[in-house]
Parts: C-alpha cells; sequence; structure tokens
C-alpha cells in the first residue's frame, strides 16, 4: 500500500513540474524563434517588393522567400510544420520564444527609428 501511495505521489510531482520536454524531431525553440524571426522579415520585404511592381505574383514571392529563410535556417516546410503544430499545442512553450521576438522586434523598430531631439524639429 505504501509503495502505491509513494508511486502516486511521485507521479503527480512528476507531473505537475511544469517543464515539458520538447521530442526530439521538433526544433528547439531558439531555432524556431529565428526561423519565425526571418519568415517575419521575408513577409515584410515581400509586402514591400510586390507594392512597388505590380507585376510581381505576391504569393509565388513570398513562397520563394518563405523556402529561402527555411534553407537559411537547414531546415524545411515540413520539420517547420510539425515543429510549429507541436508548438501551437503547447503554448506555454512557444510563448517563452515569443515574448522573445517581440523584445527583438523593438529593439529593430528603435534601431531603425531616428533619434531625433525635439528641439531640432520645425514646425
Amino acid at each position: 500500500m505504501k509503495i502505491l501511495i509513494f508511486s502516486g505521489l511521485l507521479f503527480f510531482l512528476c507531473s505537475c513540474s511544469g517543464k515539458q520536454k520538447i521530442p526530439s524531431d521538433i526544433l528547439p525553440p531558439e531555432k524556431m524563434k529565428n526561423i519565425i524571426w526571418d519568415i517575419l522579415q521575408a513577409q515584410s520585404m515581400n509586402n514591400e517588393i510586390t507594392a512597388h511592381d505590380s507585376s510581381i505574383d505576391k504569393q509565388a514571392s513570398l513562397s520563394l522567400l518563405t523556402r529561402e529563410a527555411l534553407r537559411l535556417n537547414q531546415t524545411d516546410s515540413v520539420n517547420y510544420s510539425k515543429s510549429y503544430n507541436w508548438y501551437v499545442a503547447h503554448p506555454g512553450i512557444m510563448k517563452i520564444f515569443l515574448d522573445t521576438l517581440y523584445e527583438q522586434k523593438q529593439r529593430h523598430k528603435e534601431l531603425e527609428s531616428p533619434k531625433v531631439h525635439p528641439a531640432l524639429i520645425k514646425e
């Protein structure tokens, strides 16, 4: 009886640890963060390019840029999709690297916008 209670308690403690092990066939969070960042950059670039040239097929261009982002990160669309779907099913883990992506975007935006002292702005 003591063994059964101990086993049940041990199982309960292990299941409540909050640490979820990422399967080996799923891309690690840091790599997913980098891939998502590159895909977001590709989407932004695609919007810029197709806004200035109506002869470019927007969807084909986006597909090409996305494939290039995956290639640069040494993965393919199947592995990316499988990993992305796993992270969607585990939002607590996904939130961690999405938060760092948001911070990275904010830093990127700050670096792009020139800092002008209010006294220098002519009205």
